[in-house]
Formats: C-alpha cells, sequence, structure tokens
C-alpha cells in the first residue's frame, strides 16, 4: 500500500523523545512514530474488543462495582477512594458497559 503523507502538530518535547527513539533505534522519525502507533493501536482496538465481550464485561463490572474491592485496590497502590469518587466512577463504568450491550458482531 502507498503511503500517503499527513501533516499534524506534536509537543517540542514530545518529538525530542521521538527522535531519542528513533536515532536509538537507527530508524527514521516517520518509521518510529509509526511503530508507536501501530502498537498503541493495537493494544486499544483489543482493549475495546475485550470490553465488547459480554462475559468480559459483566465479569470486569461484577468487581469493579464493588466499593470495598475498589478502596482495597486504591490502597494496595497508596491512595483512598472517598464516596465521591466511586460514584462517578461507578457511573463512568456503567455508560461504558451498557454502550457494548444490544452490539451485533462486526462483520
Amino acid at each position: 500500500m502507498a503511503r500517503k503523507p499527513y501533516s499534524f502538530s506534536l509537543e517540542p518535547g514530545l518529538i525530542k523523545r521521538i527522535d531519542r527513539l528513533a536515532k536509538a533505534t537507527s530508524r527514521s522519525r516517520s518509521q518510529t512514530v509509526e511503530g508507536l502507533l501501530q502498537a498503541e493501536l493495537d493494544a486499544n482496538e483489543a482493549l475495546a474488543a475485550g470490553w465488547d465481550n459480554p462475559v468480559v464485561r459483566e465479569f470486569f463490572g461484577g468487581i469493579l462495582r464493588d466499593p470495598l474491592l475498589l478502596g482495597e485496590i486504591a490502597r494496595s497502590v497508596g491512595t483512598e477512594v472517598d464516596q465521591k469518587q466511586l460514584k462517578l466512577f461507578n457511573e463512568a463504568l456503567q455508560g461504558s458497559l451498557t454502550k457494548g450491550k444490544g452490539k451485533k458482531g462486526k462483520s
């Protein structure tokens, strides 16, 4: 497939990091950006596909709705979760869990 040029803006610090990585891996800036985008897209598509699976959605949804378990998870990483945060988290989770319900398989 022929490559098509695109133009977009990035923060200077991000360009420096990309250039350092490109140099360290003996690749061009374009090759480096393309590789990073491909890897990130693959990971995010796999994650999204997982959430579309009703078994995965119900399993993790059930775990993540438990305030005691969420509190323990928060404490295990050295933080606390208050009731307001739990409520916001559960509302966001419910929205993401119900988005996938009723979807038919993609063709």
